[in-house]
């Protein structure tokens, strides 16, 4: 084994949170021999099972709860099954699914507790989650994921209540830049700034990530919507750092070097030729990558 494996946890919202928003990079980690860990916070059906709600807003069919909660169950299986082969794609095979519901998730000690328990089981270098400042930081599933998350990080430094873990301190954590830093969409984000100051390229996986989301069927995410989020979103950020397809993030902490850091694709960047930058940064998914 590789004593310099790192071992990283990422916390989501939603089913389709980890590999939407950083699926190639966690596939970068898992192809590399570090540990990728995924949390799956809800089961994301009362608010992503698309085809279960619209069937309800605009069917005649009246709204019965019992009935409906045998089919949330029935939806939240489905999806449970699609994450795990989604992120198997990406080479992740360790998924941990904590069942919240989605409809309305507020900051609660239960499920602050569990994060810090699973991270004190797993004991990340990194934590990757959510930007606690999307939409404003007050309206959003990802924002109290993302701030349940923190809570979770710092309450497993300690020693919990009722647990024979050890202690554990995370080395870094990364905020997801998808959705917190792609565009003010209300008047809640038309005011806050979110600096991405990290860029991972995935050009060389982006076909997996679209294969990942493809597996999303209860939610719609297949077909033509993976090809335009992806081209939409990742080809964005990508031809905002100079190549096809990219992730963002912005890191939690500064971090320390021996000397002024520079990466290798920062020195291609600036000596490249125009022509070669134009090669790789115009890669187009549809020419690669069929309709499903």
């Amino acid at each position: 084994m590789n004593d310099d494996r790192l071992s990283i946890l990422i916390v989501g919202g939603h089913p389709a949170d980890a590999f939407d928003n950083a699926g190639g990079t966690m596939a970068h980690h898992a192809a590399a021999g570090d540990r990728v860990v995924s949390a799956v916070m809800t089961h994301g059906v009362r608010s992503h099972a698309v085809k279960l709600i619209e069937h309800y807003r605009h069917g005649a069919e009246s709204v019965e709860a019992p009935k409906v909660d045998d089919e949330v169950d029935q939806v939240a299986d489905e999806k449970r099954d699609e994450v795990r082969e989604a992120c198997s794609l990406m080479g992740i095979d360790e998924v941990h699914f904590l069942e919240y519901s989605d409809d309305i998730l507020t900051i609660r000690e239960d499920l602050v507790r569990q994060i810090a328990d699973l991270i004190q089981e797993v004991r990340p270098d990194i934590v990757i989650t959510h930007h606690p400042w999307e939409r404003g930081g007050v309206s959003n599933t990802h924002s109290q994921c993302a701030s349940m998350t923190l809570l979770g990080i710092d309450a497993a430094a300690g020693m919990l209540r009722d647990s024979s873990r050890r202690p554990h301190k995370v080395g870094q954590v990364f905020f997801m830049g998808v959705m917190a830093a792609c565009a003010p969409m209300d008047v809640l984000t038309a005011g806050q700034t979110v600096w991405c100051d990290v860029y991972i390229d995935i050009t060389d996986v982006v076909e997996r990530k679209i294969a990942a989301l493809d597996l999303m069927r209860g939610q719609t995410y297949d077909g033509p919507y993976a090809r335009k989020r992806v081209e939409a979103v990742d080809g964005h950020f990508g031809m905002f750092c100079g190549v096809a397809y990219a992730e963002p993030f912005t890191s939690m902490l500064p971090q320390v070097y021996d000397r002024l850091p520079i990466t290798p694709h920062t020195r291609i960047k600036a000596s490249e030729p125009t022509k070669d930058w134009h090669a790789r940064v115009c890669k187009l998914l549809a020419a690669q990558v069929p309709v499903a």
